[in-house]
């Protein structure tokens, strides 16, 4: 994420709040697409429809609430992932959730 962040338009120290996902230059789209995927495992068709709707819809998916919305989802998804992993009745079955 450090990488992306990097290449991301920023104000201070943060992902600046007015850049919308399909004004990024290409690179940094492909590296936003890499980096959901990477976020979501098993599930590609996630960037797929984030970026359908960036494209269709330009000024509404903004690069820094797509950035904290995986962010969002991969740590609430990691705890649920904890939770059943610490249930002897959900121990046995094989779930992961991002």
């Amino acid at each position: 994420f450090d990488e992306l962040f990097e290449g991301l338009p920023r104000s201070a120290n943060a992902i600046c709040s007015n850049s919308m996902v399909d004004d990024l230059e290409d690179g940094t789209k492909k590296h936003i697409r890499d980096y959901i995927i990477e976020r979501c495992p098993g599930s590609a068709e996630i960037a797929d429809a984030l970026f359908w709707v960036a494209e269709t819809h330009p000024k509404e998916l903004r690069t820094k609430e797509l950035c904290e919305t995986i962010e969002a989802v991969t740590l609430i998804g990691a705890s649920i992932n904890a939770l059943l992993a610490s249930s002897d009745t959900h121990r046995k079955q094989s779930m992961t959730i991002y």
